[in-house]
């Protein structure tokens, strides 16, 4: 989880569109990025669905992986049949 924060931290200006700054002082309700662009107030929402829906995607990814291998692991061995002795 650490390494999905870091990379959604870092490619958080590539999910929506920042609003570049103009010189003047942002009000407390921006976003500020650290190349001097900001998302505004309004970009706090669908931001936040963006990266729930790639942590989602990637935990339902890895619960997929663990049941799968699970099921491969815990699978016993084909016996050959075996006949009963009349």
């Amino acid at each position: 989880m650490i390494v999905l924060n870091r990379y959604v931290e870092k490619y958080r200006e590539e999910y929506w569109p920042t609003v570049a700054g103009d010189g003047r002082e942002l009000p407390a309700t921006v976003w500020q990025m650290g190349d001097g662009t900001y998302h505004p107030q309004s970009h706090f929402w669908p931001l936040h669905l963006v990266e729930t829906g790639i942590v989602l995607t990637v935990t339902a990814l890895a619960t997929a992986a663990a049941f799968l291998l699970l099921a491969r692991r815990t699978v016993p061995a084909r016996t050959p049949r075996q006949e009963s002795p009349e």
